[in-house]
């Protein structure tokens, strides 16, 4: 089921002519990379801080990029 969504999902996108989606994800988050990457995402960069938490630590994030066309 979770793949047929993700397919209804890219329909509704493109038909829209979302190309090419973005996201950013914590830099050590390892299990939600994995996850993108098995969804056919790839990294394509890196930004320093972007994420603060509560403590005052600041993390990084990577930006990891999928094209629907």
């Amino acid at each position: 089921r979770p793949r047929h969504q993700e397919r209804a999902a890219e329909r509704h996108l493109a038909g829209r002519g979302v190309k090419t989606v973005f996201l950013e994800v914590e830099e050590n988050n390892q299990p939600a990379q994995r996850l993108y990457e098995r969804t056919g995402f790839s990294i394509v960069g890196r930004r320093e801080r972007y994420y603060r938490q509560a403590g005052g630590d600041e993390l990084n994030a990577l930006v990891m990029r999928r094209d629907l066309s």
